[in-house]
């Protein structure tokens, strides 16, 4: 039994975008996608505030400096959650469209 995932192609997921943009309309596409990154550096903020939290009472200095690679990290890391619910979103579209 193959994935749904691996049998999603270039085709099926430009397919997809196109319906999305003919659904919402081109106006709307970039309005989605504003408030789509508007949640997710809200959560970032919220997911730093409580690493903070519990780092604070052990005492380590490190969480509280941060510096270039922790933030190129935690964007890597966000970056690659993105995609995946994006993949997952698609392919439950793409099932959802199938039936």
């Amino acid at each position: 039994m193959q994935s749904v995932v691996a049998e999603m192609g270039w085709p099926e997921i430009i397919g997809l975008l196109i319906i999305v943009v003919t659904i919402l309309g081109a106006k709307q596409v970039p309005g989605l996608l504003n408030g789509i990154n508007h949640g997710l550096r809200e959560f970032m903020k919220a997911n730093r505030e409580v690493q903070d939290d519990v780092a604070a009472p052990w005492g380590n200095i490190d969480a509280h400096k941060g510096g270039k690679a922790s933030h190129l990290r935690e964007f890597i890391f966000w970056f690659i959650t993105a995609i995946v619910v994006v993949i997952y979103a698609l392919a439950f579209v793409h099932l959802w469209l199938r039936s």
